[in-house]
């Protein structure tokens, strides 16, 4: 005799601060690699500068729209060193290649970037290990060692050097970020709220969600009130999964536990991830017998569990989960 396990899963995914999400265009017109057209300033202050002892996290989902003209190249943000330097931010050189720096030494590269399509980037320097690490839409891309600081007198600048794009999220803390964290962040963790695998919203230093939509300020949303001045640049409600092009999972993914070794596609976790299978994941009824050997099941393995991971675009929280299940011969 077959049994048949049925489950029903309803997931719920409300935004966690407004209804209205944004990002800051940014049009690139300026005098190239000397006066910004439209950018957003922050002040220097304590809590955006760190010394050569300290670990910390750098963060931003942006877009970028043209390629500067300037072989001084364009910053989606940068913490001045000079008019054409940072000690840390994201540089897009002329050619397209992207430069992470985490300190005015020390700057990792993300490849040639695709035009119109966002991307997450995360850059971490760890003063314990000596070195820094970038990730890119959430996947690590190398490491450089450091031992430099990231400090300078100048101000934060969003959007130097005439960029040309889109920016909607940027985030600094003052800690080495997990592996696991690093992965929450990318998947849509807010920030501001700790969950069972982040825990780093006390290391908050600076905090822009981009979701004031309206208005001169930029809020920081941390408790250090570095809010920015919006200079020329315009709000948009142009957000990461909305592009063309974009590459951000906004589905997450179901996985059905076993007792076995078994593995879904990142080949980290446990589990069968269904909906690679099962493209409607709100009603299926699998069969052990087929269904389950079929979506990869292996044979003998005891059903322990279901497990939901929902990737959400920054600013969603996930709401509500609803599961029902039952045996039936």
């Amino acid at each position: 005799m077959i049994k048949r396990l049925t489950y029903f899963i309803s997931l719920l995914i409300l935004p966690s601060i407004t209804l209205a999400q944004h990002s800051l265009s940014f049009d690139g017109l300026g005098t190239p690699g000397t006066t910004d057209g439209d950018y957003v300033y922050v002040a220097n202050d304590a809590s955006l500068n760190f010394l050569t002892n300290q670990s910390y996290t750098l963060s931003a989902w942006f877009k970028v729209d043209e390629l500067p003209t300037s072989t001084w190249g364009s910053w989606v943000f940068k913490k001045k060193y000079s008019s054409h330097t940072g000690v840390y931010g994201i540089k897009i050189q002329s050619g397209g290649t992207m430069h992470v720096y985490i300190t005015k030494n020390t700057s990792l590269s993300g490849g040639i970037i695709a035009l119109g399509q966002w991307y997450h980037v995360l850059i971490k320097k760890s003063y314990a290990a000596g070195n820094a690490k970038l990730y890119i839409n959430g996947s690590y891309m190398g490491s450089s060692s450091t031992s430099n600081h990231g400090y300078s007198a100048g101000e934060l600048i969003i959007g130097a050097q005439d960029f040309s794009g889109n920016v909607s999220e940027i985030a600094i803390w003052r800690k080495d970020l997990s592996t696991t964290e690093i992965e929450e962040i990318y998947n849509g963790q807010n920030p501001l709220i700790d969950s069972e695998n982040y825990n780093a919203s006390s290391d908050l230093e600076g905090y822009w969600n981009f979701n004031e939509g309206t208005g001169s300020t930029l809020t920081d949303q941390s408790s250090n009130g570095n809010n920015g001045t919006i200079y020329g640049a315009t709000w948009s409600t142009d957000i990461p999964g909305t592009s063309s092009g974009d590459e951000v999972d906004v589905d997450g993914a179901i996985e059905l536990l076993t007792d076995l070794d078994e593995h879904g596609a990142s080949g980290s976790q446990q589990g069968y991830p269904l909906n690679t299978y099962f493209h409607d994941v709100k009603h299926q009824s699998l069969y052990l017998a087929s269904d389950l050997a079929d979506a990869g099941i292996l044979s003998g393995s005891s059903i322990t569990g279901i497990k939901i991971k929902v990737n959400e675009q920054p600013g969603m929280n996930l709401d509500s989960v609803r599961i029902a299940y039952s045996w039936t011969n």
